[in-house]
Parts: C-alpha cells; sequence; structure tokens
C-alpha cells in the first residue's frame, strides 16, 4: 500500500470540514476501493489493423455502457517515441455524435485478433479515448496507449503531498494570458470603454521592461491562433474537456482564456452551469471505475463549476488515470478529484461534449502530463472561499458563498465566472444600467487587491476587464506568483447611465504666464439629462519655461495612461510586492473625474527606474544622451483632478501659449 494512503482519513476529515463553510451540491467521500490485480493490457505493438473491441463510457447518468470500435491504423511515431492507435466506433450513439469532448479517458478493449468477442465482455486494455476530428462524417478516435498513461500513474507515487505545492509558472504565462484577454474581448465585442481595465494593463507592460514580452515571445504570442467559434475546426486536438459556463456570450468570452488549461467553454441553458445532478441520484453510490465520469471540480458551493472526463484505469494501489491527455501539462498538479454525473450528450456538426456534474470528492490529481491525468486518493489540493454579494433593481439582496479551487491559470477565471453567474442568476442587468462593483481580494501573505469599478452601461463585460488583468497578473508574474487566499466582493446594479461624456473645452485667456491660475470652462453631456458646464481652474507651474503648450482635459482613462508613462517607479516592478503597488495605483484612479493635464517641456530622466527630479537641466540633458539600459528619459506632466458625480467620458485638448513675465 503506497504512502499516501496513511493520510486519508485525516485529509477526507479535512474536506469535510471544509465544505461545510457553505452550502455545496459535493461530498467528500472515503476513497473508492482499488481492485486486487491490474488490468490486463495489450501493449501499442501488439495492436493491429483490423483488430475489433469496445469502450467504455457514460452516455447518460452514472451508468458506464460500451460502444464498439475497430481499428484502422497503428502509428507508431505520431510525435517523438509516441504512438497512437486509431479507431473508427461503429455504435450507433457514436456515429451520429462522432468524437465528444467529455469522453476523454474512456477506456479502449480489443480482442486477439480473429477473436469475435462480446461487446462490453473480455479483451485487453489499449488506451484512452483521447483525440478526435471536428467536422467530420464519422466517429474518429485517436487512442492513447495505456503505458504511457501508467507511466504517469508511477510518478504519482512519488509527489510529496506533505510539501505544499509552489506555483510552477511557465515563463510568458501572464503574457498569454492577457493576450487571450484581449481576444475575449474581439470575440464579444466588447467597447473600449468596457475594456479599460485591460487597456491600463497593457499599458503598464508596455512600460515595464520586467513585463514586456521579450522579442522571442512577442513573435510566439504574434502566432497563436485561437478559434473563431466555440469547435476547434477540422484539425486533430485532444477531446478538450467540456465546462459549462453559462450562456453564448459568457462561452464565447471563456473560450480564449480557458483553452490554455485543456477546457473547452460550453454554453448551458439560459445562464446557467452544469449544476446538481437529479435529487434521486446518491452520490455514495458512483464509484470511479473505468468508463465513469472523473470530474474536476473547479468551485464548489452554491453552483458546481467543473469540467469532466472519463476514468480509463484504476491501478491496485488505488490511482487513478483519466483523460488520455493533459489538462495544460504542467507536470506536479493539486487539483480536486470526484465523481461524476452525465446529464446528457450534446450532438452537434462540429463537435459534440457531455454535460456533467460533479458528485463526491474522493482525492486529488496530482500529475498532469501529456498522455494522462492521475490521481491519488489523498486531498492534496487548496481552494479560497469566495463571497459574493448581489444588489439588482426591485431584487432582494443575495449572497452567493463559493470556493475556488487554487490553479495559477484557472483561479481567476473561475472567480470572474462566478462574479458573472451570480450576477445573472436571478435576472439580466437592465439595459440602461451602471454597475458598481467593489471588494477585496486577498492573496499569499495577506496582500490585497482593493476593486472598485464603476461601469455604465457595458454589463459584465466591463466587471471581467477590470477584475481579471490584476488577478492575472499576481497569479502569473515572473516574480512571486501568488495565490489566492479569498475573495468578497459586491456587484451593485443600478438603473440609468450614469455617465457624462466630454462636448467641448475652452480657456478664458490663450495667453497666460508662469503662475497664473487659468478658467478651463468644459462643457458635459449627460447620458439622458441637458448638458451642463463646469469651470475649473488649472494653476501653471511658477517655474514654466515660455513656449507653445496644449492643455489636455480627460478621463480617467487617458490620464492613466499619462500616469503610467509619466512616472517611472510605478513601471519599475521587480517584485511581487511592486506589481501590487502598480496595480492598485492604477486602479485607484477614479472613474468619476476630471483630469487636467499639462506636459513639460523639458523631458525627465530616470535612472535604474527612479525619477530624477532635482536634476539641473545641463546634468539632465548629458544623462539623456548617455547610452544605457538604466537611463531612461520619460514625459512629464503637472495635473489636477476635479471630482464629478458620474463617470466622465472624453479626451480634449486646447492650445496655449506661455510668455515670460515681464519686471
Amino acid at each position: 500500500m503506497h504512502t499516501h494512503s496513511m493520510r486519508r482519513f485525516l485529509c477526507v476529515l479535512g474536506v469535510c470540514l471544509l465544505l461545510t463553510t457553505g452550502a455545496t451540491p459535493i461530498h467528500a467521500a472515503d476513497p473508492d476501493p482499488a481492485p486486487a490485480a491490474p488490468t490486463p493490457i495489450m501493449a501499442f505493438d501488439e495492436v493491429k489493423v483490423g483488430m475489433k473491441g469496445y469502450g467504455k463510457t457514460v452516455f447518460h447518468g452514472s451508468e458506464v455502457e460500451p460502444f464498439g470500435f475497430e481499428v484502422v491504423s497503428v502509428i507508431s511515431d505520431s510525435s517523438a517515441q509516441r504512438g497512437t492507435v486509431w479507431v473508427i466506433c461503429s455504435d450507433e450513439r457514436m456515429m451520429r455524435s462522432g468524437p465528444v469532448q467529455g469522453m476523454s479517458g474512456s477506456p479502449m478493449y480489443v480482442w486477439e485478433e480473429g477473436e469475435e468477442g462480446t461487446i462490453g465482455e473480455g479483451g485487453r486494455l489499449i488506451g484512452a479515448f483521447a483525440f478526435g476530428y471536428s467536422d467530420v462524417n464519422v466517429c474518429l478516435v485517436g487512442v492513447q496507449p495505456i503505458e504511457y498513461m501508467r507511466e504517469v500513474g508511477d510518478r504519482a507515487l512519488e509527489e510529496d503531498l506533505d510539501e505544499a505545492q509552489v506555483s510552477q509558472v511557465p515563463p510568458g504565462t501572464m503574457q498569454r494570458s492577457i493576450v487571450a484577454l484581449e481576444t475575449a474581448a474581439e470575440r464579444v465585442g466588447a467597447s473600449e470603454q468596457a475594456r479599460s481595465g485591460l487597456l491600463r494593463m497593457q499599458e503598464l507592460m508596455s512600460h515595464s521592461p520586467q513585463l514586456k514580452p521579450t522579442q522571442t515571445q512577442a513573435e510566439a504570442l504574434a502566432s497563436v491562433q485561437v478559434p473563431a467559434g466555440l469547435a476547434t475546426g477540422g484539425d486533430v486536438v485532444p477531446m478538450h474537456l467540456p465546462m459549462s459556463v453559462g450562456n453564448a456570450q459568457t462561452a464565447e468570452f471563456f473560450a480564449p482564456l480557458l483553452a490554455p488549461a485543456g477546457i473547452a467553454a460550453r454554453s448551458s441553458p439560459i445562464t446557467s452551469v452544469a449544476g446538481k445532478p437529479p435529487s434521486n441520484v446518491d452520490p455514495a453510490k458512483v464509484k470511479l471505475e473505468p468508463g465513469s465520469v472523473l470530474s474536476i471540480p473547479l468551485a464548489y458551493g452554491d453552483m458546481d463549476v467543473n469540467a469532466a472526463g472519463t476514468v480509463t484505469d484504476v491501478l491496485p494501489d488505488g490511482t487513478v488515470l483519466g483523460f488520455g491527455h493533459a489538462m495544460n501539462s504542467v507536470g506536479s498538479s493539486r487539483l480536486p478529484m470526484a465523481s461524476g454525473y452525465t446529464h446528457f450528450v450534446v450532438s452537434r456538426d462540429s463537435i459534440s461534449f457531455k454535460l456533467a456534474s460533479s458528485l463526491d470528492i474522493v482525492g486529488s490529481i496530482v500529475r498532469d502530463e501529456a498522455s494522462a491525468v492521475a490521481g491519488v486518493g489523498d486531498i492534496a489540493f487548496i481552494s479560497a472561499p469566495v463571497n459574493i454579494q448581489v444588489d439588482l433593481p426591485a431584487q432582494p439582496t443575495r449572497n452567493y458563498s463559493y470556493h475556488a479551487v487554487d490553479h495559477f491559470l484557472l483561479t481567476p477565471n473561475i472567480v470572474a465566472l462566478l462574479a458573472s453567474s451570480s450576477l445573472n442568476a436571478v435576472q439580466g442587468t437592465p439595459i440602461l444600467h451602471t454597475m458598481h462593483a467593489t471588494g477585496t481580494m486577498t492573496f499569499t501573505g495577506g496582500r490585497t487587491f482593493e476593486l472598485d469599478s464603476l461601469i455604465p452601461g457595458q454589463g459584465m463585460n466591463g466587471l471581467m476587464f477590470d477584475m481579471l488583468p490584476p488577478m492575472i497578473a499576481l497569479m502569473q508574474n515572473p516574480f512571486e506568483p501568488l495565490k489566492l487566499e479569498s475573495a468578497d466582493l459586491t456587484i451593485k446594479v443600478e438603473e440609468g447611465i450614469h455617465m457624462a461624456s466630454m462636448v467641448s473645452a475652452s480657456l478664458d485667456q490663450r495667453v497666460a504666464k508662469p503662475g497664473d491660475t487659468v478658467q478651463v470652462t468644459l462643457t458635459l453631456q449627460p447620458f439622458d439629462g441637458p448638458a451642463f458646464t463646469r469651470t475649473l481652474p488649472f494653476t501653471l507651474p511658477t517655474d514654466l519655461t515660455e513656449g507653445e503648450y496644449q492643455l489636455l482635459i480627460s478621463d480617467a482613462d487617458s490620464y492613466s495612461y499619462r500616469m503610467i508613462a509619466s512616472r517611472p517607479d510605478l513601471a519599475n516592478i521587480d517584485d511581487a510586492d511592486q506589481l501590487l503597488r502598480a496595480l492598485q495605483t492604477i486602479a485607484d484612479v477614479d472613474p468619476r473625474g476630471i483630469y487636467v493635464g499639462l506636459p513639460l517641456q523639458r523631458q525627465g530622466i530616470a535612472v535604474g527606474g527612479q525619477a530624477m527630479n532635482d536634476l539641473p537641466s545641463s546634468r539632465a540633458m548629458v544623462l539623456a544622451s548617455t547610452a544605457s539600459s538604466t537611463t531612461m528619459p520619460f514625459p512629464r506632466f503637472v495635473e489636477s483632478a476635479y471630482p464629478a458625480d458620474q463617470v466622465i467620458s472624453g479626451e480634449l485638448f486646447l492650445p496655449l501659449r506661455v510668455v515670460p513675465d515681464q519686471p
């Protein structure tokens, strides 16, 4: 018996206590009994074209059912020192649906050459249902050989589950996620106003040498192609795990964000995710066995968010093998492993998928490799409480409690999905509305990020782009990837668009002297009211040199871009704390503000990321001409902010001539 089993009772008890912190459809259960002997296998080099056999999976409910197939090809070099068996499924259901996302891992058995077997009986295990083509008229399936999968099982036993897992974030992950978020914005047609949080993040990255993609990364990111639709096109692909995320627009949004984690975002009825199984289902009677649903609960509590595949094999030591391919191929992993229930198979012309729910958490996925995932009966994953309060017009205040599982790629997206699902659980937002989202997200070491977003008329899009960039940056940064410890959010929606646009502006004088106060008259047009004017006094610096200037009157977004460009200390980021400070500073810019800025003629000089503000002009000119990677010029501005009672949108420019003060 492997050493992991000695801790199972205490681990299961621990997750029971964890789950009682909020209502949840998921139970914690003892690991299922392991088989006495290993399943007989047929090695890859024994498999021959023409052999027949059957696979096992769950088409509906929790009953494992067989389906027939015939081997059509054995490719020994489909990848380096790896081969693939290709089969055509003859089962009527499979011929109708084609390859099905959620069947990944379905065990495939063959009889001896020439043997006439009975479907569902006998045979030897050759591997797992793993690959498929979309947009095809035959159910052609690639099978991952079982030998490769069992190697992953061996490595699962070597995992030290007593040692806390440190997130191993591959280089460039944060940059790839931001590109995926940009793709998501394009897919849902998010306006520039809705994606302002993303644009601010991209501006910060463009000014930060430590966050800006290297040339190699930029070339790789430019070559990343994300499918236009929810299905992958006609190329062979691993059968990504389906995850129900809500309506079609929500699925469009999350598809490029979840794809790098091996998950296919799928739409489901109305705005729901898969949710609980029917009330007559007894989770205790559903065991992890070859062909059963293998669910990965990513959030649980008032809603079940899961990705689901199939169990391939259960080894005598209790190790569970599944999927026949990676989720995101990170090697060491810590995700929940649960039994599951299939509601139904959605048959589509492009690529079909299962809609499934989690039942009992029975252990943890501890290895995630190219050929399989492997799980053990220990509770080795961690999760963070997520509490969301929603206030909608003409509705009572509703509070939702969840736990989101820790994963550097998935957690930001899961928390965003929980916010979206909570907001839309009872009704959608009014067409004309303003959303105010506030909250605290706590990360490793008690570090906190305070969210305060005011978003007129953008629905969930605006909130997604304000929430996701800082979470992605903090959990995927190249310095010290942080873990989410908790999130507490309040989302309040009011009827009406609380926003005013800049229409025109004028100065009381076109020529001024250093130290003068000029009066800016700004005309604003509210969304649903008459235009009005604001007078904004702006005092010029006493040491302003003579010349032609442009006075900038702008909203919070434009001000944020100027601030990032003119604050080298903000973009000079060398650790997670400096990153958090920069993100919070940018997030704290109030959208209910009017910002007047005056660009100065003399640029500033930063050495090692620190502004040298007190340098004589002659010394500054010498440094500016120095060819050094540590010496950088930056634009300088004089700024004044004026509070408003609604979100301000727009940017205007006013010419101003400064003449010397006559003695």
